[in-house]
């Protein structure tokens, strides 16, 4: 089996090989030791590249018309000359860990596109709408010269509010049907969203997609005690091309009103800060669970406790910083 070098992949990557783009995704998304170790030495060489793609979110709950709608704007702006990225993190099963929805086959035109690139990928075991490496892989696809990168995740939930904090512009798709939706909809997501879109804006929804856009608005206008400013809602349907031009428009006034005002730069400050802490975080996190003296505690509590009793955490918690302590003591 043919096992490129590093350096190969990487000279690959930055003449935008999507070949190569793909087996460096699978290394990154791989438990393998072996394929993780070379994907990290694969990311530092990316580091110093020029990332100056836009990261567009794309969020909703399920059967919204997510991978659709992400396909109609994308088979849009590559004909402008974009080179676009899809990322769909698919939910996975717990066994297998493996991707079950395939947005590659929902997504068909844009993937064969030359100046496209789609890949699902394994939510895992993540609460969120997006995995463990979606940041590693944005990274990769900006090395192979990808400009607009569309991350579609799970569906909506709470913890999913986490894709804001790697991405440029949160787009939140509702389904027509009134307040109904909104039900579904977890505490958050319509705050931090950038722009709403009502889809399936046609044939006889057309009349529920008006009501979904009052019933959104008023619930906003309700939540905006602070005067903030409200985000753009629009009715799209990818099926007639019903205002998905106008949308494209409205991301990239976006851009522009964020990197006029000076907030572009600095959200993307702030997110390189967080996710350098939390790679760290992730890393010492890994060191603990992988310490054998971490896990003799444990298993010594385990072992004269009761798994029932809910005292044991706090418990092994106790002896956990104490052993802390003797390690900082030792050095």
């Amino acid at each position: 089996m043919f096992d490129p070098d590093i350096n190969q992949v990487f000279d690959k990557l930055k003449d935008g090989d999507k070949v190569f783009l793909a087996r460096a995704i699978t290394w990154i998304e791989s438990t393998n030791k072996n394929y993780r170790q070379k994907a990290l030495d694969l990311l530092q060489l990316c580091k110093d590249l020029p990332t100056n793609s836009l990261k567009i979110a794309v969020t909703g709950p399920p059967g919204v018309g997510k991978s659709t709608l992400i396909e109609a704007i994308g088979l849009i702006l590559v004909e402008r000359g974009h080179q676009v990225a899809v990322l769909a993190v698919d939910p996975s099963s717990e066994q297998s860990r493996g991707s079950i929805l395939g947005d590659k086959t929902r997504m068909n035109l844009l993937g064969s596109h030359t100046m496209a690139f789609v890949r699902p990928s394994p939510s895992g075991m993540e609460l969120g709408g997006v995995n463990q490496t979606t940041r590693e892989s944005i990274l990769l696809c900006e090395a192979a010269g990808f400009d607009i990168i569309f991350i579609e995740t799970v569906g909506v939930g709470q913890s999913e509010v986490e894709v804001k904090d790697m991405t440029d512009l949160l787009l939140l798709l509702l389904n027509p049907g009134g307040g109904d939706d909104l039900q579904g909809i977890k505490k958050g997501i319509m705050e931090v969203a950038d722009i709403i879109a009502i889809t399936k804006y046609d044939h006889h929804l057309i009349k529920a997609g008006d009501e979904s856009m009052t019933h959104v608005r008023h619930s906003l206008r309700i939540k905006n005690t602070e005067g903030q400013s409200i985000p753009d809602i629009i009715t799209v349907s990818a099926e007639t091309n019903h205002n998905v031009e106008r949308l494209i428009s409205l991301i990239f006034q976006y851009v522009k009103q964020r990197k006029d005002s000076g907030e572009w730069q600095q959200k993307r400050l702030q997110q390189e800060h967080k996710w350098f802490k939390l790679g760290l975080l992730r890393r010492l996190s890994d060191l603990v669970a992988k310490d054998e003296r971490v896990q003799h505690v444990i298993d010594d509590f385990i072992s004269h406790h009761q798994v029932a009793d809910n005292s044991i955490p706090i418990a092994i918690e106790k002896e956990l910083l104490k052993l802390k302590d003797r390690f900082l003591l030792k050095e």
